[in-house]
């Protein structure tokens, strides 16, 4: 075995390792993950199963869809915004100087 070969050898194993190591980490991970997910569900099984508990997401949803819509200043000026000219097209020509 020549000198070059040997090293490229020994290149090709610690890159090996690498990967193998890489490999068990993204395992690991992939586990947690699961995990987490498992967590989530079950979670989300305790409060699809309590109907007041999903009455209160609801009501809370739509009090923040309420809320945004009232922060929207085009909606406090009755759908129109001060630079709307309300033809409601679908081009806007812009003049070029």
């Amino acid at each position: 075995m020549t000198q070059e070969s040997a090293e490229t050898g020994e290149q090709g194993h610690a890159s090996s390792d690498r990967v193998r190591e890489g490999v068990a980490h993204l395992q690991v991970a992939a586990q947690e993950v699961i995990a987490a997910m498992r967590v989530m569900l079950d979670a989300a099984e305790e409060v699809v199963g309590d109907p007041a508990t999903v009455t209160s997401l609801f009501t809370t949803l739509a009090d923040v869809a309420r809320s945004a819509r009232v922060a929207d200043p085009r909606s406090a000026a009755g759908g129109r915004h001060e630079d709307d000219d309300g033809d409601d097209g679908g081009v806007q020509r812009i003049p070029v100087t």
